[in-house]
């Protein structure tokens, strides 16, 4: 999808905005200001769930669940890669309760990019990220705030988390780096991503399993 693009589904009156349901075999690319939504301008919104067999680009472009009382849910699920460039944006907001946010891929990479799922009266909604490495960079953020409730949380499971200046608000559970085989393959990286695996200085491990030293992912857009 390009040139500002949209799919959506949207309610102006009193009933709830309907369902949106996109889901791709391979890759699916959202550029130029494209835009998956369901938006209700009087009620709640609907539930909106983007599946891919491969991986999932946005730049420039949204995915986003909207409403004057409860947010929808937004769910999104890519066997690779989710990746957010040039002020792209994943959202579930509201007037009232924020809606909800899960979002699964081996990985998760936000450049200059917004996950949220925010409120104004009611609760903030929750944000789930499943993945073995997020990593984010430049004015990225993952909120679940409430101006005026209470806040939502916003859960990170992941192996690797590296967030280099970017506003997380979460509730953290950090699985063991022993209990997982990273499996980093860099053909399978976006084309415009390059990168390098720092495995540190070696040495004795500090116990049984774990790798010595440190060990990091490096994006460098080119």
């Amino acid at each position: 999808m390009s040139d500002a693009a949209e799919i959506a589904s949207l309610s102006q009156g009193a009933g709830d905005a309907g369902r949106v349901s996109v889901s791709s075999m391979s890759d699916l690319t959202l550029a130029d200001g494209s835009r998956l939504s369901v938006e209700s301008q009087q009620s709640n919104a609907g539930n909106l769930r983007v599946s891919v067999g491969k991986s999932l680009s946005l730049d420039s472009s949204s995915i986003t669940a909207s409403a004057k009382l409860d947010g929808g849910n937004v769910t999104v699920a890519a066997k690779e890669f989710v990746w957010l460039e040039q002020h792209s944006s994943i959202k579930a907001e509201a007037q009232g309760n924020g809606g909800n946010i899960d979002l699964e891929a081996r990985f998760v990479l936000l450049n200059d990019s917004i996950i949220s799922a925010n409120a104004v009266n009611g609760r903030g909604g929750n944000i789930d990220v499943s993945a073995k490495v997020l990593l984010s960079n430049g004015d990225s953020s993952i909120t679940a705030s409430s101006k005026f409730g209470i806040n939502g949380v916003v859960k990170i499971d992941s192996i690797f988390n590296l967030s280099k200046n970017t506003l997380i608000e979460q509730e953290v559970d950090i699985l063991e780096l022993e209990d997982y085989a990273l499996g980093l393959d860099a053909s399978k990286l976006p084309n415009d991503v390059s990168t390098l695996l720092d495995s540190g200085r070696g040495g004795m491990a500090p116990r049984p399993g774990f790798l010595p030293g440190s060990a990091q992912l490096w994006e460098m857009p080119r």
